[in-house]
């Protein structure tokens, strides 16, 4: 079979789709020797991000628009793909079969964290997706009930592909290195830590909000880091911190290669990551992987991926959130309790099972 895939999303912002994308396919490289795969990537200059089987092509535009209407038939065409393997919405024109992974629908279930434009431009083109594709990929039972309940998708139409991790990268291995590595050239030693994009639905206002609440109480607080790219509304994050003063207690940093985070993550006395809604939430997993004890919320498909092995909270509860954080911080055999059942947990997130499964449905389908 010959096998497109869009891949202009691992030349993008670092978001979970991307990491998913990159990681399952390099995983199929491993398993799979029968088919031919071709990689669609924006532009060639940006072929440092291509992987070592299949073929590299080019949409040749930075234009949603235009790939999804006219470059979409024109590419499938010219190469006789079986399939076209696309992340979050379907291409209006395609005369070969579209598998589809959509990684969560919360602009429909949670639409108070979308602007109007988005919201109103996804559930439509998301409605039309849902329809065309032979088959859809989503990373959590939560995503999957969200397709069947709100959009009417059928069960059978759906398979779940969990998302994983890169033990290679996160794992527990030589912490005191990394301890030393983020006070070298940070400045913090067990600091609190959350990972994710800086806009409301990620809760780091409450976040913020907890911290004081143990400022008032007059408690002495480790430092506190965030690290997440600007999206949008990201203003009252800072406008929080100015308003309580915690400038000097709460670090934002935008941009982190793939190297220092997994430090971030093994040097963190604790990780925190109240997030509203998630169709996964791959940054606690990676926490997990990596030894540090998580506290995250009750709610979306955050549960089913921490299970047993984090702290669950309500994340529209700031004191729940600071009672939580404080007896995290003061409770070292809580701690490492937590940090032991979060690599065992971690281990069954596995690329490769996700990669098996992908495979499994391009046979079946064809």
């Amino acid at each position: 079979m010959n096998i497109g895939v869009d891949f202009h999303l691992v030349t993008g912002k670092f978001q979970g789709s991307r990491t998913y994308l990159y990681n399952v396919y390099k995983k199929i490289g491993q398993l799979d020797r029968v088919n031919n795969y071709y990689f669609l990537y924006n532009h060639a200059d940006k072929d440092k991000h291509s992987l070592s089987f299949g073929t590299s092509l080019y949409w040749n535009t930075n234009s949603g628009i235009k790939r999804l209407l006219i470059k979409t038939k024109q590419i499938s065409q010219k190469n006789n793909f079986d399939f076209f393997h696309f992340q979050h919405l379907a291409p209006i024109v395609c005369p070969s079969k579209i598998v589809l992974t959509i990684h969560d629908i919360i602009y429909l279930t949670h639409p108070e964290y979308f602007r109007p434009w988005y919201r109103f431009r996804s559930s439509r083109l998301i409605r039309y997706s849902c329809k065309t594709a032979y088959h859809i990929f989503v990373p959590s039972i939560y995503t999957k009930k969200q397709l069947v309940n709100f959009l009417k998708v059928p069960e059978d139409k759906i398979t779940i592909t969990q998302n994983g991790i890169d033990f290679s990268k996160f794992h527990s291995g030589e912490k005191k290195e990394s301890i030393k590595i983020i006070y070298d050239k940070y400045g913090f030693k067990d600091f609190i830590l959350s990972v994710g994009h800086l806009e409301p639905r990620k809760n780091h206002i409450n976040l913020i909000k907890a911290y004081h609440i143990l400022r008032e109480r007059n408690l002495d607080l480790p430092h506190m880091v965030f690290i997440g790219q600007k999206s949008h509304l990201y203003t009252d994050i800072f406008l929080k911190l100015n308003k309580y003063s915690l400038e000097k207690d709460i670090t934002v940093i935008e941009n982190v290669n793939d190297i220092n985070l997994t430090h971030f993550y093994k040097a963190a006395l604790l990780f925190a990551y109240p997030s509203f809604a998630e169709g996964f939430g791959i940054p606690p997993l990676e926490a997990m992987a990596s030894g540090c004890p998580v506290i995250t919320s009750n709610t979306s498909a955050l549960p089913e991926i921490v299970g047993q092995a984090g702290l669950l909270i309500n994340p529209n509860d700031s004191e729940e959130l600071a009672d939580t954080l404080f007896l995290l911080i003061q409770d070292s055999e809580l701690r490492e309790k937590l940090a032991v059942k979060g690599k065992k947990r971690a281990k069954n997130f596995q690329w490769g099972y996700s990669a098996k499964k992908i495979l499994e449905v391009y046979n079946r389908i064809n």
